[in-house]
């Protein structure tokens, strides 16, 4: 076995970290537009009503309301035409903070893709605004189908309700 000085380590750490945070970053900004989708995910749990709500869905990844928190869709349809910074990712209460999301996700449009910088867990992501738009139409449409099917059933964040009543 063959040991190694700890500054060699140390110097090659160092050389490492020094370099451009574009090869550091394993999660930087996709040089093509990423699949995208809206799935409906319905929370049940013992004792409490069932939730439905929406997850995104990336390269055929579900990113999980259990781990990133459900979509805020009126924050979702603002981001597809607006630059800024939205609360995307939400609490089932409604509030991002609460969820531990409070910076938001970091929007930016170009050449008809949108770039999204997820400032708490520090993931890009990029998307054809066509796709993203497209997917939150049809997981909106597919959303009122089963909410006239099972009337009971509550919608969580709260702002959803009143963006599926309104929505396209």
């Amino acid at each position: 076995m063959t040991q190694r000085h700890p500054r060699s380590f140390l110097k090659r750490l160092v050389g490492i970290l020094s370099r451009p945070a574009s090869i550091l970053d394993v999660n930087a900004p996709p040089d093509h537009p990423q699949s995208v989708g809206l799935d409906i995910f319905i929370e049940q749990e013992e004792g409490e009503p069932d939730l439905l709500m929406f997850q995104l869905v990336i390269d055929g990844e579900t990113l999980t309301a259990f781990d990133h928190g459900p979509i805020d869709l009126p924050e979702l349809e603002r981001s597809l035409t607006t630059d800024g910074t939205f609360s995307i990712w939400t609490c089932t209460c409604g509030d991002a903070g609460c969820a531990g999301r409070p910076k938001g996700v970091r929007v930016k449009h170009s050449d008809g893709i949108v770039r999204w910088y997820d400032r708490d867990t520090l993931h890009h992501y990029g998307f054809a605004v066509a796709d993203l738009t497209a997917a939150l139409h049809a997981a909106s449409a597919a959303a009122r189908q089963v909410l006239s099917q099972q009337r009971s059933l509550g919608i969580a964040p709260d702002q959803n309700a009143s963006y599926l009543r309104s929505a396209p």
